[in-house]
């Protein structure tokens, strides 16, 4: 038998997906200083960009409505730290192939889907925090939603949160070295939540932006939460980003499951 194919022996089963949840638990904890900040983030953004901006737009245009500005960023906010959180999974996961644990957690029978979603555990957990802290904070200034509305936007921000950090493991498998991982994040995911309608209105936009924003995922992503949120509309958005999270799971773990593995520290 080759030691390739162990990975193909359910060895550990869902105890495989507990290990590495408990161990990603602790990583995320293990750094005070990191979680204060995954705190003050939003509150940064919320209290000296949307305050600020809606002192001066109190309101904006968003298919036919007049939406509060105040709120329609608090989504564009979510959304766009969601997004960012995508940097932890590429981090941990380069960390894994790095140091050839990658190649240890499957050779000992962790299956690859397992894996995939135990390595969102912390870009969940840091998402999950700053999600509670912004809704809350906007509900104490009078800026935010129903209780309701807020459970359902916290609900479509950790399914939206799956998806991205799916694709993150699956494009770090390609990533060969920390430089690379770096210029990724820098160049790609930063720039990609700000070229989303987060803090501003598609409708105001020059027409060569409405159309660049079309191709952004994250745009689509934020119509599906702000028409759920302001339009009532069905649920079919919900559909689609079930659909979405499902399908970069199952990619990320093919992605995973053909990976070249190594058990020793590589540069």
């Amino acid at each position: 038998m080759k030691p390739t194919h162990f990975r193909q022996i359910n060895l550990l089963g869902s105890k495989g997906y507990a290990s590495i949840v408990k161990n990603e638990i602790k990583a995320f904890f293990a750094y005070k200083g990191a979680v204060f900040q995954h705190l003050l983030t939003p509150i940064l953004y919320f209290l000296f960009i949307v305050l600020g901006v809606s002192s001066m737009q109190s309101v904006v245009p968003y298919k036919g409505l007049t939406l509060p500005y105040s709120q329609y960023a608090l989504t564009g906010i979510l959304a766009m730290m969601m997004l960012t959180d995508m940097s932890h999974a590429i981090y941990r996961v380069t960390i894994d192939k790095q140091y050839g644990l990658l190649g240890m957690k499957l050779l000992s029978g962790i299956r690859p889907v397992y894996y995939v979603i135990g390595m969102s555990t912390y870009s969940l957990l840091s998402t999950s925090l700053k999600s509670a802290v912004l809704l809350v904070l906007a509900a104490l200034l009078g800026h935010g939603f129903t209780l309701m509305q807020s459970l359902g936007v916290y609900a479509l921000v950790m399914l939206m949160s799956l998806f991205w950090t799916s694709i993150g493991v699956m494009i770090t498998v390609k990533i060969k070295d920390y430089k690379t991982r770096d210029n990724f994040v820098s160049f790609v995911v930063i720039p990609v939540s700000f070229a989303a309608p987060t803090f501003f209105a598609v409708e105001l936009a020059p027409r060569m932006l409405q159309l660049a924003v079309q191709f952004n995922p994250l745009t689509h992503q934020l119509q599906f939460m702000r028409d759920l949120l302001f339009l009532e509309g069905d649920f079919i958005g919900i559909l689609w980003l079930v659909l979405l999270s499902a399908a970069s799971i199952a990619v990320a773990s093919y992605v995973i499951n053909r990976a070249q593995l190594t058990l020793a520290e590589h540069g």
